[in-house]
């Protein structure tokens, strides 16, 4: 299993019980109670989704479970083992959130132990490419018909900064693909203006020789 966990979207009183779940005897109505991230997504992984939006308190708890190899559900005092892998993500300064006190420094150096740092888009343009290849399989799956790429559009879409990175990537793509109709053909004018606008900006020539 791979479960994702969330941490900016689920309301901070609730991740504690979203993260251990809870015993029968918190809730009569569900037999059995209801089972921990950790418990569902054991042998497999869990996705922790901008871990630095974890409060303070859970990471106390996930620390513990990555120490010990065993939590409790809410209102249990039964040890359960846990067998997962453990992800985290983030694109904070979890440095500076540490000086601040809004990180737990023990927690990080826990977590860190193999790191990956992903740059943002701009300084990988060479990826676009192959993101814009897996984004219109996706797309062609969901709208049941093939999207393509005008001739001239991919080395624009290339020449692009992307300060929004992939999710803006994927939605000018979306947008696009949508607005193409039933020729899938997405040409320049489905692009946005701020993306058309570099065809006949005078450094786009050297970003494509540059590129290429």
């Amino acid at each position: 299993p791979f479960l994702i966990f969330g941490c900016t979207s689920i309301p901070h009183e609730w991740v504690i019980s979203e993260l251990l779940g809870y015993d029968d005897s918190l809730d009569p109505k569900k037999p059995g109670g209801r089972p921990s991230k950790f418990e569902l997504a054991r042998g497999g992984s869990i996705f922790f989704q901008n871990i630095d939006d974890l409060p303070l308190e859970a990471q106390a708890i996930l620390l513990n479970v990555l120490d010990l190899g065993i939590m409790q559900r809410l209102g249990s005092d039964r040890p359960i083992e846990i067998d997962v892998r453990v992800i985290a993500s983030t694109s904070a300064n979890i440095e500076k959130l540490i000086a601040q006190g809004n990180f737990r420094a023990d927690l990080y150096y826990r977590l860190s132990a193999f790191e990956i740092n992903l740059p943002p888009l701009r300084e990988r343009l060479e990826d676009v490419p192959v993101l814009v290849d897996r984004i219109l399989e996706r797309i062609s799956r969901q709208l049941e018909r093939p999207i393509v790429l005008e001739s001239g559009v991919m080395e624009l879409l290339v020449s692009y900064r992307w300060p929004g990175n992939v999710r803006e990537l994927e939605a000018v793509l979306s947008r696009a693909a949508v607005q193409s109709g039933p020729s899938g053909l997405i040409g320049l004018l489905l692009l946005p203006a701020n993306i058309q606008a570099i065809e006949s900006s005078p450094l786009n020539a050297n970003q494509q020789c540059l590129l290429n």
